[in-house]
C-alpha cells in the first residue's frame, strides 16, 4: 500500500514538471508548435545596410580640362557601357560651346544659355560649363555616329533622369550596376554666388556658382559614392549633403542605358 502511493505521488510530481514546463516555454492551449518570431512589437536590435558599388574607370579633370567636368563624366559613363572614347574626342567632336559672358555697350552681361551649349571652353580655367541637355545632345551624337560609334547598332541610349531623386536613382540604376551622372556642386557646398547674364532672346537667366557633374557609382546607410573629376574614384558624400547639392542644380542626371 505504501509503495503504491508513492509511485502515485511520483507520478504526480512528474506530470506538474512537465505542466510547468510546457507553460515556461510559452506552449499554446492547444500544444501546437511555437512562433520562433519576436513579437510584433520587438523592434529588430540591428539592420543590415543596403550596400552597392560599381567599379567605373576613373577620368580626372584636373590637369587636362579644368572646367570640362560635365563632359569627362559622360566619357565615363560611356566607357564603363563598353564604348571607348577619348574626353577631348569627345569634347572636340561632339559637345556645343559658346562664348564666355561679355559685357555688351548698356554694361550688361551677355552669354547663351547653359541648356543649349557649353558656356566657354572646358580648357579653361575662368569658363562656366553647361546642363543636362547639352550632355545628353553630345552623347546622341557619338552614339549615332557611325564613324567612331564601336556598336552601330544601338544598343544603348541614354536617358533624361532629371527630376529623379538620388535614392531613386541608386535604387533603379546604380543598384542594376548603371551609373548614373549628376549635376551637384563642388564639395556638395551650399550655393554661395550666382552670375546672371540676359540671353540671346532678351530674357535673364541665373547661373548658380560651384556647379559642378559627378558620376554616381554607389550608395551605403550613409554616403552616395561619385567618381567625382576633381577629387577622386569613389569620392563619399554625406547623403543629407549630395541631396541638397543636387537639389540646388536642378535635380538634372542622364544614364546610358540598353536599348530594349
Amino acid at each position: 500500500m505504501k509503495k503504491r502511493a508513492v509511485k502515485c505521488i511520483a507520478v504526480l510530481l512528474a506530470e506538474l514538471v512537465l505542466l510547468l514546463s510546457l507553460c515556461a516555454c510559452g506552449g499554446g492551449d492547444d500544444g501546437g508548435e511555437q512562433d520562433s518570431a519576436p513579437p510584433a512589437t520587438v523592434a529588430p536590435s540591428y539592420r543590415t545596410a543596403a550596400v552597392h558599388r560599381i567599379d567605373a574607370d576613373y577620368i580626372s579633370q584636373v590637369d587636362s580640362c579644368p572646367c570640362g567636368c560635365e563632359s569627362v563624366s559622360a566619357v565615363m559613363a560611356l566607357n564603363y557601357a563598353g564604348y571607348g572614347i577619348d574626353t577631348d574626342v569627345f569634347i572636340e567632336d561632339y559637345l556645343p560651346m559658346g562664348e564666355e559672358p561679355y559685357y555688351g555697350d548698356d554694361g550688361l552681361l551677355y552669354a547663351d544659355s547653359p541648356y543649349e551649349v557649353f558656356i566657354g571652353s572646358p580648357y579653361s580655367d575662368y569658363s562656366y560649363g553647361c546642363y543636362a541637355p547639352v550632355i545628353r545632345g553630345a552623347i546622341e551624337r557619338f552614339l549615332t555616329d557611325g564613324a567612331i560609334n564601336a556598336d552601330p547598332a544601338g544598343a544603348y541610349r541614354v536617358a533624361d533622369l532629371s527630376g529623379t531623386s538620388l535614392k531613386e536613382l541608386c535604387e533603379d540604376y546604380v543598384s542594376r550596376d548603371i551609373p548614373v551622372i549628376v549635376w551637384g556642386t563642388i564639395g556638395m557646398q551650399p550655393i554661395r554666388a550666382y552670375t546672371t547674364w540676359i540671353l540671346p532672346d532678351g530674357s535673364e537667366f541665373t547661373w548658380r556658382s560651384q556647379e559642378h557633374c559627378l558620376l554616381l557609382v554607389g550608395y551605403d546607410e550613409q554616403y552616395y559614392y561619385f567618381n567625382d573629376p576633381m577629387e577622386g574614384k569613389d569620392t563619399k558624400y554625406q547623403k543629407a549633403d549630395a541631396e541638397q547639392a543636387y537639389a540646388a542644380l536642378y535635380s538634372q542626371a542622364l544614364a546610358i542605358v540598353k536599348n530594349e
